[in-house]
């Protein structure tokens, strides 16, 4: 009888988490760029995802370029306030040409539920210190990005809506922290 009430607890906050860490990526995982990809300021790359949860993950709202400690990600610069359709997977994205050199970048693709993170990657392009990549893609209260890069399959003149919510990856190590501390508890009840 223990055994089975300690197992049909653990399974419950399993099963909590899982729908957290879902709801906190947004439907969506960023695989693209690879962790440790090289990539040149000034060139097309594509970001690519994958569908977790359709029900989550219509829409793309944003996609932003960050940099820092995968705990603490600063925005860059929004890449593109344009939203579309999340089943398409990727994104071509013009690197802006002056895009500082970084070894920390990220790249947040939100939905409209959630963002989900790329494994950092390092972008070589203007010296560090000599632009400030807060003036460089979208603006915020522009009326959409720009026309240089676009969902791979539609156009860039979609309506665009800029996206104030800001995910976090800490966010997801605190529900796994949250799952563990619950399952450790129902262990140690029995």
């Amino acid at each position: 009888m223990k055994f089975s009430v300690a197992a049909a607890l653990l399974t419950f906050a399993a099963s909590a988490f899982a729908q957290t860490t879902a709801d906190a990526n947004g439907g969506i995982s960023v695989f693209y760029p690879l962790s440790g990809a090289q990539w040149t300021a000034g060139t097309t790359q594509e970001i690519k995802w994958n569908i977790l949860d359709a029900s989550l993950a219509k829409k793309i709202k944003s996609i932003s370029l960050r940099g820092g400690a995968s705990n603490n990600l600063d925005l860059a610069y929004i890449i593109t306030n344009t939203e579309f359709d999340a089943s398409t997977g990727k994104y071509d994205w013009a690197i802006d040409n002056r895009t500082e050199t970084g070894a920390a970048y990220s790249v947040q693709v939100t939905t409209e539920s959630g963002s989900s993170y790329s494994p950092h990657f390092t972008i070589i392009g203007a010296a560090p210190g000599t632009t400030n990549n807060t003036l460089l893609g979208v603006q915020p209260g522009d009326a959409k990005s720009s026309g240089a890069s676009s969902p791979t399959g539609t156009s860039s003149s979609d309506a665009a809506k800029e996206s104030t919510e800001e995910g976090s990856a800490a966010s997801v190590k605190i529900s796994a922290l949250v799952g563990v501390a619950v399952a450790g508890a129902a262990v140690a009840l029995f």
